[in-house]
This record gives C-alpha cells, structure tokens and sequence, in this order.
C-alpha cells in the first residue's frame, strides 16, 4: 500500500501538472525525475558539507590497521578517522569509549551521592567539603590517567625527580637493552 503524497510537499508541488492530467505512466516518470533531482541536490549538498577523503593501504598495512581497529573496539574506517584526528590534535584515542562512558557515569552517581549526603547533612560541614574535594581530585587524577596517559618519557621524569638514585638504574636498563 502506497503512502498518499502530502499537498504541501515538494514531491506534490513537482508532480501536481502530472496529476491533474491523470496519466499514471506519465506520472511514474515524473516521480523516477524528481527523486534523482532530489539524490543529486542531496548528494551536492553533502559534497560541500562533509569532505571525503579515500586512501589505499597495502594488505599488510590494512591488516595492520584492522587488528588495531579491533583492540580499540571500532570498525576499521572510524578507527582510522578517530586515530588520524587524535593524532592531529595531540590526543590519546581512548581504547574502549564504552568502558570510560562506564566509568565516568560511575563517578557521576558517586559524586551525586556524596552532594547527597551533603544537603542531608548527615555529615559534618567540614567534613562533606573534604570528602568532595578529595572526591574531585580523585575523580580528575582518574580522568586525566584514562583519557590521557602519560608518556613513557614523563612516567621517567617523574620517578627520577621523586627519586634521583632511579636515575643510574633507569640508564644502565637502558644501557643493557640498546
């Protein structure tokens, strides 16, 4: 069963000549007419908002980029995108973006719960400020190490400005492997 056309619509308004005639052929035609008109200043449209960009990989490449693409639980082609933008603007690609969103309600309902607790004042004033200001450093130290970790290099630079004596081991392991 057709869908009866709407009098406003632009199909209506295209087609409304060749409905006054009554020729279905004529009116088939017309129909086949606007809807490739239609595709073509859709697609048009689309050129101009959204670039396309195609490249080829080699096998091995493509094999590379797919396995890759499945450790981080995305499809190949949005991995590809998501990896080049992150690159880009100096971003870390978060591997699991379920698992954080996961992590982040969590911490949400957490923090929800201690302002709870707050406006309830079932805990001293004092006392619900510090937890939530703990809650928050906390909760900003687990952003930070899950969205953007830190990097072989800074993990080094730390641990031998918290520790000099690191400073001989860390160059003779580096001594030992190269």
């Amino acid at each position: 069963m057709k869908r009866a056309i709407k009098k406003q619509s632009s199909l209506y308004a295209f087609l409304e000549p060749f409905l006054e005639v009554g020729d279905e052929e004529a009116i088939a035609q017309a129909r086949t007419e606007y809807w490739a008109k239609y595709k073509q200043n859709w697609k048009k449209q689309k050129r101009t908002d959204q670039k396309t960009l195609e490249i080829s990989f080699t096998r091995q490449e493509w094999l590379v980029i797919k396995q890759a693409a499945g450790a981080n639980n995305r499809s190949y082609t949005r991995f590809t995108k998501e990896s080049a933008l992150a690159y880009c603007q100096n971003r870390y690609l978060i591997p699991n973006q379920l698992a954080y969103n996961k992590i982040q309600e969590a911490l949400t309902m957490v923090y929800n719960k201690l302002k709870d607790i707050e406006e309830d004042k079932l805990l001293s004033t004092q006392t619900s400020y510090q937890l939530l200001q703990t809650f928050l450093l906390m909760q900003s130290k687990i952003d930070t190490a899950l969205a953007s970790p830190k990097t072989v290099e800074e993990v080094i630079t730390e641990a031998i400005q918290s520790n000099p004596e690191y400073k001989s081991k860390i160059s003779k392991l580096i001594l030992n492997i190269s």
